[in-house]
């Protein structure tokens, strides 16, 4: 790829932005390294003390802008600015009068700074940075990873566990958000509703450092109303305004495309796979089908419906199932005591969390993926890496995953949570190793990080004009 970017400097701003993240999202690195690779200087603002950084953090002795703790470091072969942040700053939601210190604050930091263009990450903790650079009329370009700089739910799921149907509005979001509140959940929100009683919980439950009980056990400081408000508001601002969003999937881009943004400026790239492109042939059936589940081992990931679906497969041959994914959660944790090492007749094998270096090698041993997941699972990279190793994949009827995984071409899928159609799919493939063969050939519909990378570079092109 050739480039004629070397005079320009994109500043990449966001969490899980650790060039070997041990866990967590690797997607960020991955791409700003692709593009320097090809010559685009790239620089990373991230968080520190936010369980995603690995490097060095500010400590009493560093540099400081506006008060603020900060650290320039090397990691990785990219440049970083690194940052703890306000605890305040951080919060999912802030008031009018703490964004316009995080935007005032945003705005000298990316004065010293200079960079040509702001490619915004992920909403967590650092989108005032968006409006900060559209204030200095700095281009900016925003990739979105998940829901959630639009649904407080972030999944797009309803407080009753329903598919929502992705269209926002105050009222509506604001019911949906207090339905899946439990009695402390609800008392919290009475509480905010009284102003006198608010007051009091701001300043003595929370406190100004948000380090507060109320702030520890994760209570919520304004009423859900005006926290939808101040969401919606906010991204019609701040998505309104960019030169380019970056989706991964038709899907995502007719969500976010009701927020004002200029439908040629909404690019759906689906993610990419890191590494050489794997082998494709497929192991042998002499020993059953194997299936393969690799992801968080999270509830809305699914695991508990594909361990009940694999406990009712009676097929003609074997049928095993390897887990990759760190069993450190109540939900992880209680699966395995009900599936230690077989769900019914079917095998069970709990590998525990997997580098990911090792995910192509896991993808390897298997024939088929599956991805259960119970949301708009946003194209997870786990099925990008699946594809892109010439496994098909079985995945939930979703339009966040079918642009990738087409019924009876390259997968198949089912209905959301529905354990009846996700057995009786997995005893259609093991009793028919042939059409899992074809399949096969089908995959490996997904770019790689260059190819993603090149994609990138030429929407920086269009917004630097």
């Amino acid at each position: 790829m050739t480039t004629t970017m070397s005079s320009e400097k994109i500043l990449h701003i966001g969490c899980f932005a650790d060039p070997a993240p041990v866990g967590s999202n690797r997607l960020l690195a991955a791409q700003v390294l692709a593009l320097q690779q090809a010559g685009v200087v790239g620089e990373i603002m991230t968080l520190a003390g936010d369980g995603h950084w690995r490097g060095p953090v500010p400590n009493g002795q560093a540099s400081r802008l506006r008060d603020i703790p900060y650290l320039s470091v090397s990691r990785g072969d990219c440049n970083y600015h690194v940052f703890d942040l306000p605890a305040v700053w951080k919060d999912r939601v802030m008031t009018a009068a703490e964004w316009e210190a995080a935007v005032d604050w945003g705005k000298e930091v990316l004065s010293q700074i200079g960079p040509s263009l702001v490619h915004q990450h992920y909403w967590q903790s650092t989108r005032f940075m968006l409006d900060a650079a559209q204030r200095l009329g700095i281009p900016t370009v925003c990739s979105v990873y998940d829901y959630g700089a639009a649904c407080l739910r972030t999944l797009l799921v309803t407080g009753e566990g329903r598919l929502c149907d992705a269209v926002v509005g105050e009222d509506k979001c604001s019911k949906c958000i207090v339905a899946g509140y439990g009695a402390l959940g609800k008392a919290n929100e009475a509480v905010l509703r009284w102003g006198p009683a608010r007051a009091l919980v701001s300043r003595y439950g929370f406190g100004a450092d948000l380090k507060g009980p109320l702030a520890r056990r994760g209570a919520a400081r304004l009423p859900v109303r005006e926290r939808v408000s101040l969401t919606i508001e906010r991204s019609r601002k701040e998505l309104g305004r960019l030169n380019a969003l970056i989706v991964t999937s038709p899907f995502s881009r007719e969500f976010y495309g009701q927020f004002g943004i200029p439908p040629e400026r909404i690019h759906v790239l689906p993610w990419f796979y890191t590494g050489a492109p794997a082998d494709p042939r497929l192991p042998g059936f002499e020993g059953g089908l194997r299936l393969a589940f690799v992801g968080r081992l999270a509830a809305e990931k699914g695991l508990d419906v594909l361990l009940a679906a694999l406990a009712r497969v009676e097929a003609r041959g074997a049928v095993s199932l390897s887990i990759a994914g760190a069993i450190d959660s109540p939900y992880a944790k209680e699966l395995q005591s009900r599936y230690p090492d077989h769900a019914g007749q079917n095998r069970v094998t709990w590998a525990g969390w997997i580098g990911n270096d090792q995910v192509s090698g896991f993808y390897q041993q298997s024939h088929v993926a599956v991805i259960p997941s119970l949301w708009y699972d946003n194209t997870p990279a786990a099925l990008v890496e699946a594809l892109a190793s010439g496994r098909p994949a079985i995945c939930t009827d979703v339009p966040s995953m079918t642009h990738l995984v087409k019924h009876e071409i390259n997968g198949l899928t089912f209905p959301m949570g529905d354990v009846g159609a996700l057995s009786a799919a997995i005893s259609r493939l093991a009793d028919s190793p042939e059409l899992v063969t074809r399949f096969a050939r089908h995959t490996r519909n997904v770019p790689s990080v260059d190819e993603y990378a090149a994609s990138i570079h030429q929407i920086y092109k269009v917004a630097l004009l």
